[in-house]
């Protein structure tokens, strides 16, 4: 009898963990199920999302922040962002191939930052997704949100002038419409960036041509901080007529700084001292 039992364990064993087996993969099948069950719902309900946000926003006239944004080229690369206080926001990043991206959710706004609550699983997104919190940037009666990791980029566009745009594409998020309002002076900018905004260009000299590799060039100019230039700016080339580079500050002292020169194309001509750059485009 001790024997038959002996020999009848190991079925028991063996049938007991196939039952576990199969319990474990159900329960994995059905979380599986019920998470795009859930994801799918969420979708639908950000299809139907746009006409509720827009009716919210028809309703609160001049609101601080409210509105349709838009940021792109109109081809490969445009974002848009529909927000209002109550039915939250809807993004939406397209392109050639369609929709790369959505997101939506709540909306909470404190101290002139709008902070972005994800409905929709970021790691879904292929190309591109938004940045959780936007710092909202008046400019007389137009409105911008930029991402904090932006806000650098934003000030250059302003040196550059790139920005106040006149069309509606462009690179950062503006209010729909606002790219036909004037603006003067200077946006209202967080205090850390407040000296990255320049009420007029600087201009400066190659005076020496330190290093080159491969397309970079570290290059020292005759202006520095008591010239009103910064690490993170940047500069263009001017003369000889050179478009096709960037240039960005890497280091300033008080009457002369560090900037990298990084050319387009291979045969661009390599930077040699006595060219002019300047904070501002010449196109």
């Amino acid at each position: 009898m001790a024997a038959g039992q002996a020999i009848r364990r190991p079925r028991w064993q063996f049938r007991l963990r196939s039952l576990l087996l199969f319990v474990t993969v159900a329960c994995l099948w059905l979380g599986w199920l019920g998470h795009e069950f859930d994801l799918r719902r969420r979708e639908r309900f950000a299809d139907a999302l746009q006409p509720i946000i827009l009716q919210e926003i028809s309703s609160l006239g001049n609101h601080e922040w409210a509105g349709e944004y838009y940021c792109g080229d109109g081809m490969g690369y445009n974002l848009s962002l529909t927000m209002a206080p109550k039915s939250g926001y809807l993004f939406e990043a397209r392109g050639c191939g369609g929709r790369y991206g959505r997101n939506y959710g709540p909306v909470t706004a404190s101290k002139g930052r709008l902070r972005l609550a994800f409905r929709l699983p970021v790691e879904r997104q292929r190309l591109s997704t938004i940045a959780d919190q936007l710092i909202q940037v008046p400019w007389g009666s137009r409105r911008y949100l930029i991402p904090p990791k932006e806000m650098l980029e934003f000030c250059n566009a302003i040196n550059a002038g790139t920005e106040p745009r006149t069309d509606i594409h462009g690179l950062h998020l503006l209010r729909y419409g606002d790219e036909a309002k004037a603006v003067q002076g200077l946006p209202i900018v967080p205090d850390e960036f407040k000296d990255y905004l320049l009420a007029r260009p600087i201009e400066a000299e190659i005076i020496e041509v330190r290093e080159r590799t491969e397309n970079s060039t570290l290059v020292v100019l005759n202006r520095g901080k008591i010239h009103g230039l910064l690490p993170g700016m940047e500069l263009h080339v001017i003369a000889p007529d050179e478009p096709l580079a960037s240039v960005n500050v890497t280091k300033v002292d008080d009457g002369g700084c560090e900037a990298t020169i990084t050319s387009f194309f291979d045969d661009a001509p390599a930077p040699e001292p006595r060219w002019i750059l300047s904070t501002r485009r010449a196109w």
